[in-house]
């Protein structure tokens, strides 16, 4: 619960945070190049890094970043890029942001 609020303190008003499956979350940021979307998610990453959680654990993230590109896109190929972004963020270890364009 406090990494969802660190979350919601992160992100912008226009933002939406939601669950995409067991412990993945998805960010929606509606009008945003790559480049600030993975601004956004490196400074998430390092908010939840460097917080003290009450239970005193450390949660590290992984991210991966992709910006719609155009009209012609359909929402899968655009979930396949985040998510092949993701897959190379966590291979590069954990606590990682990658952006695919």
């Amino acid at each position: 619960m406090e990494a969802v609020n660190i979350s919601k303190e992160t992100i912008r008003e226009s933002d939406s945070l939601a669950r995409y499956g067991g412990d993945e979350f998805m960010i929606i940021c509606p009008q945003t190049k790559a480049v600030e979307a993975e601004n956004l998610a490196e400074r998430l990453r390092k908010n939840i890094y460097e917080f003290s959680f009450s239970k005193n654990i450390n949660i590290t993230c992984s991210f991966g970043v992709a910006e719609f590109k155009n009209v012609e896109e359909d929402l899968d190929s655009l979930i396949k890029r985040v998510d092949d972004a993701l897959y190379i963020a966590k291979e590069k270890g954990k606590n990682n942001v990658f952006r695919k364009s």
